[in-house]
Parts: structure tokens; sequence; C-alpha cells
């Protein structure tokens, strides 16, 4: 089970002179509450004050179904679409930062997929 924090390679290495662009992402299991994602979002500020970076939420899954005007009308982001967005914009590599209460299987297939 995956209980610590785990980096995700975006891209090919990048060139030594290059400097390497990193994202953190909190990521829980998901829901189709919107007050699930509200606290993440939530949750996610506060971690990002606490670091001193920007800390982006995101879930595993179910999240996404969650009508956006429910959530002051920014959609919620799972995974898979959130890592695509992010290699779009250049982001070299990932910190991801599991929010779950037990283990979790999910996240682990979740990044096995995301690998390949």
């Amino acid at each position: 089970a995956m209980h610590a924090v785990a980096v995700l390679a975006l891209s090919s290495a990048a060139p030594a002179s290059s400097v390497q662009r990193m994202a953190t992402l909190l990521v829980d299991n998901g829901s189709r509450r919107a007050a699930s994602t509200l606290a993440l979002r939530q949750t996610a500020r506060s971690l990002s004050l606490l670091l001193g970076t920007d800390v982006e939420p995101v879930s595993l899954r179910w999240s996404d179904g969650v009508p956006a005007e429910k959530l002051g009308g920014d959609p919620a982001r799972t995974l898979g679409p959130a890592l695509r967005a992010l290699a779009a914009r250049g982001i070299d590599s990932v910190a991801i930062v599991p929010l779950f209460l037990g283990p979790s299987d999910g996240l682990r297939t979740a990044l096995e997929a995301a690998r390949q």
C-alpha cells in the first residue's frame, strides 16, 4: 500500500543545465459529493501555506462528475487528466501526496497506469 509521497516523472530527463519544473498534488480517493471536493481544496490551500508552494487538489475518480456550479464554478479534477494537463504545461515531475485514511490500491494502480 502507498502511504508516502510518490514522485512521478512526466517527461524524459531534462539536460543538466535546464531547470526542472515540479508540481505537488494532494490526491484523495474522490467523491460525488461537492462537500468532499471543497474540503480537499481547503486542505490543499492549508498545505500550500505550510509548505510555501502550490499544492493542487486532485481526486482519483468520481469528483469530476460533480457539477462545477456546486464547486464555485471550478470543476473538480481527477488524476489522469491532471497529469496530462501538467505535462502539457511543461511540468517535468509531480510529487503526489496521498490523502487516504487507509491503504489505497486505487492510487497504486493509477500511478502504475500513468507510468506506462
